[in-house]
C-alpha cells in the first residue's frame, strides 16, 4: 500500500480510536455518577459498566496501535504520543488480561504473575476497578484528557 494511503488510514484510525477512548471513559464516569445517585438497579449499572470498561480498554489499545502506526509512517509527530506511550504497558497488560479473565478466574491464564497488582497497601486483580483505576493500574480519566 502506498505510504500516503497508510498515512491517511493511520491518522484517521488514531482520531477514531481517540474518540472511542474518550467516549468509553465518559461512559465509565457516568456509571460512577449513577451509582452515587443511589440507583436502584445496581446489577444493570454494573453490567453496563463492565461492558464500557472493557470497550474502553479495547479502544485505548487500538488508539495506541494506530498512534504508533501514524508515527511510524510520518503522519504524526512522536512528541504528540508521549503521554499515551507512558501508559502503553498498562493499556496492553489490562486489555490482554481482561480478554482472558475467565481463564484467570478459573485458575489458568498464561501470565498469572501479572493478574494481581499491589499498590498503596491494596491489592487488585486486572478486572477490578478502584475509583477510576482499572486493575489499580490505569486511570480512564488520565487517558480521557
Amino acid at each position: 500500500m502506498e505510504i500516503e494511503n497508510q498515512r491517511f488510514m493511520a491518522l484517521e484510525g488514531t482520531r477514531t480510536w481517540a474518540s472511542g477512548t474518550v467516549h468509553f471513559a465518559a461512559e465509565c464516569d457516568q456509571f460512577l455518577i449513577d451509582l452515587s445517585a443511589s440507583a436502584t438497579d445496581f446489577r444493570a449499572l454494573r453490567q453496563a459498566f463492565e461492558v464500557n470498561r472493557h470497550c474502553f480498554l479495547i479502544a485505548a489499545f487500538k488508539l495506541l496501535e494506530h498512534a504508533e502506526w501514524a508515527v511510524h509512517v510520518g503522519a504524526l509527530d512522536a512528541a504528540l504520543t508521549t503521554e499515551l506511550n507512558a501508559h502503553a504497558a498498562n493499556i496492553k497488560r489490562l486489555r490482554d488480561l481482561n480478554e482472558h479473565k475467565v481463564e484467570y478466574f478459573m485458575g489458568g491464564g498464561r501470565r498469572r504473575a501479572l493478574w494481581n497488582h499491589e499498590e498503596d497497601g491494596g491489592t487488585a486483580d486486572a478486572s477490578s476497578t478502584i475509583n477510576t483505576r482499572i486493575g489499580n493500574l490505569l486511570d480512564w480519566r488520565t487517558l480521557r484528557r
